[in-house]
């Protein structure tokens, strides 16, 4: 075997947005957790940012139900690399709070799924929009 040296073969930009993406971010949008969390395996490890991962399906169901409950948000795709049960989304993630405010921000997601039912999910986000400073 030997290892393939063509950054192409390895990981592929998608001009388009795979529809299995489309449909769970349309219901993360939309705040149907339950929807969209029958796409998480029951060992899912999801992290926030810096924050500690959460292992298990109902941990990431419970700590998502919270963030749901603190704002809405709106997921913008600009650009989907997918290789092989790994996918790399770039968004624009709009959050909309309780009092108004909005705030935009770039988010990086690293997926591992097999057959669309998401392992692993890692969020690469600035949370300082979520700090209240007094």
């Amino acid at each position: 075997m030997t290892a393939t040296t063509d950054v192409a073969e390895i990981l592929t930009l998608r001009p388009e947005v795979p529809g299995w993406l489309v449909d769970h971010y349309a219901l993360v949008d939309a705040g149907d957790l339950d929807g969209y969390s029958k796409d998480f395996a029951d060992d899912l490890t999801l992290t926030f940012g810096a924050l500690p991962p959460l292992h298990g399906k109902a941990a990431a169901v419970q700590a998502l139900r919270a963030a749901h409950e603190t704002h809405a948000m709106q997921h913008t795709f600009r650009n989907v690399w997918d290789a092989h049960g790994h996918v790399m989304i770039q968004f624009q993630e709009r959050f909309t709070f309780p009092d108004g405010r909005v705030e935009t921000v770039p988010t990086m997601a690293v997926i591992r799924h097999d057959a669309h039912i998401i392992s692993s999910l890692q969020v690469f986000i600035d949370r300082a929009p979520f700090v209240t400073v007094p």
